[in-house]
């Protein structure tokens, strides 16, 4: 959909509404808003790339990957590395369904070790680490994740907490007690930005600041500086997540509610 211009998605929305509309589904999104709502997520969906998995997948992904024993890791890295070769030169291919398969076992087992996630995220950790890893070896990061880490470990400097920080996390007898310590100070950080600086709720970053702090290359140069927030102006239709003609676009709380919408209400749907 992304080379359709506005009027071509309009016409997609039109036909689609219209279908929706004759099988019992009432409109709450104006037909020229959800045009541009669709060609705003296309665009975002292509913009982000790796960053459309949300930021607690991603973080999640590398607590399980760093503490995976070296023998085992090179061998699922190898397997990973074999399936991006194959859809180099047959991208139809879903021969990599194994490799997630096992991907997703051994997440499963790490969750309910570690308790550090729901097991449930296990399938779509497995997907992001299997198209994090199939061709390189390094994590993407957002910019703005980075940005607050930055923030927190400058804080740290400037009230002579950085070097008892730095001993605590070094003292921690394993990977989950370090994650579990690293949370508590990023946590109490970032409820602390929100009180003196009215800022948004950052918390949806967490666990990607953690990844970076425990984890990052500084030389690393994976870093994705796009944003998955958007404000789209002047719509015209009445719903509830638009006020005054304003919607605050978040890409992964968008997905989200699609997702559930399909699986709780269309599957319900005589």
């Amino acid at each position: 959909m992304l080379p359709l211009s506005e009027e071509e998605l309009l016409k997609v929305v039109q036909e689609q509404s219209r279908n929706d509309y004759s099988e019992g589904y009432i409109k709450g999104v104006h037909d020229v808003d959800a045009s541009r709502i669709l060609r705003l997520l296309v665009h975002k969906h292509h913009e982000l790339d790796l960053l459309i998995y949300r930021p607690e997948i991603r973080g999640y992904a590398q607590f399980f990957w760093n503490d995976l024993d070296k023998d085992v890791k090179d061998e699922l890295d190898q397997g990973l590395k074999a399936a991006g070769e194959v859809l180099q030169y047959f991208p139809e291919s879903k021969e990599y369904a194994s490799i997630i398969e096992e991907l997703k076992k051994k997440i499963e087992v790490f969750a309910e070790e570690t308790k550090l996630f729901d097991a449930l995220l296990s399938v779509d950790i497995a997907k992001y680490l299997f198209e994090e890893l199939k061709s390189d070896s390094e994590f993407v990061y957002s910019s703005f994740a980075l940005q607050l880490k930055d923030e927190f470990l400058k804080l740290l400097k400037s009230q002579q907490a950085d070097l008892k920080f730095k001993k605590s996390v070094e003292e921690s007898a394993n990977l989950a007690t370090r994650v579990r310590l690293v949370k508590q100070w990023v946590g109490a950080f970032l409820k602390f930005k929100k009180a003196v600086e009215n800022a948004i709720d950052n918390n949806r970053y967490e666990n990607e600041i953690v990844g970076a702090i425990l984890f990052r290359d500084e030389s690393a140069s994976k870093i994705k500086a796009v944003s998955p927030n958007e404000v789209l102006k002047d719509l015209r239709g009445s719903h509830s997540t638009i006020v005054e003609g304003i919607y605050s676009f978040n890409y992964h709380d968008f997905i989200s509610r699609l997702n559930l919408f399909i699986v709780d209400e269309v599957r319900c749907f005589p």
